[in-house]
């Protein structure tokens, strides 16, 4: 029933019997989703449980009640492996015909536009998911990266904040101010 496209009338219709789904989704499913995955980790066999329920609503369009959860291997931000981020997503969704009907829809909700053929489940469910991702996901502590790809880190904040004497300072532009009284004179002589 996922992967099938499902029109208003039918979702109209499930929501009247206030139907549930609950299956397993499997990650292969969602290609764009499995493209953001880390590719040392089969996704082959990963699947994410879904529950969904479909409900009349008070604003006489259908909508979507959903909630996944399991986990996904994607990659750390910080040191490139993999990282287990575990889901746990609850959304909800208003299902219109068309555009012309965003303007009735109350704020609190998000909406999805039906094609002429309907939605498909997998598709709506592959858009929160990915939504729920976050921007730059990272290890929740540095000795995780570290033991992933074995090399050590060093913490900036946690070096000693005395300059060292040795140390030769990088001034880029330190002789900027000799090079054009060069180049005036340069042009001047000419």
């Amino acid at each position: 029933m996922l992967a099938d496209h499902i029109g208003i009338p039918q979702l109209r219709d499930l929501a009247s019997r206030s139907e549930q789904v609950n299956s397993p989704i499997r990650v292969t499913d969602m290609p764009r989703l499995a493209g953001l995955l880390h590719p040392d980790i089969e996704p082959a066999d990963k699947e994410l449980d879904v529950r969904l329920e479909f409900l009349g609503g008070m604003q006489g369009f259908p909508e979507i009640k959903g909630h996944v959860t399991g986990s996904l291997d994607i990659y750390c931000q910080r040191c490139l492996a993999a990282l287990n981020w575990p889901v746990d997503i609850d959304f909800r969704l208003v299902v219109i015909a068309s555009e012309a009907d965003f303007d009735e829809v109350s704020e609190p909700f998000d909406t999805v536009v039906a094609s002429e053929h309907g939605i498909q489940l997998t598709e709506v469910i592959e858009d929160e998911l990915i939504g729920s991702l976050p921007l730059a996901p990272m290890h929740m502590d540095l000795a995780s990266c570290e033991n992933s790809i074995g090399v050590k880190f060093t913490n900036i904040d946690s070096e000693s904040s005395e300059p060292d004497s040795e140390a030769k300072t990088n001034r880029p532009f330190g002789d900027l101010a000799g090079l054009l009284k060069a180049g005036d004179s340069a042009d001047s002589s000419e």
